[in-house]
């Protein structure tokens, strides 16, 4: 997750993932076999894949925050976007 922060701030976007989002993380991408090897598709997948998404077409081209959460009635991890504008600021949620 370091990593995906450092390549996001090139792009002038902050990215917060809260103690229920890495919870979810943990618990979904862990198997008692092969121990945290999932967690690196996941993380692309469910975080990576959404956010290009948001960088090349959407809510981030201009740059802005994410805070990543989990949707506790749906059980997915759920993206609240701050888009940043020189004139003002908006929060979006995405899930």
């Amino acid at each position: 997750m370091t990593e995906l922060q450092t390549q996001l701030e090139g792009k002038s976007v902050e990215i917060d993932i809260d103690d229920r989002a890495k919870e979810l993380l943990a618990k979904n991408g862990y198997d008692k076999r092969i121990g945290a090897r999932p967690m690196s598709r996941l993380i692309q997948q469910q975080i990576k894949k959404p956010l290009a998404e948001e960088l090349l077409f959407g809510r981030l081209k201009e740059g802005g925050s994410v805070t990543i959460t989990v949707d506790e009635k749906a059980n997915k991890l759920r993206f609240v976007f701050e888009e940043e504008f020189s004139t003002k600021s908006r929060k979006r949620v995405h899930g």
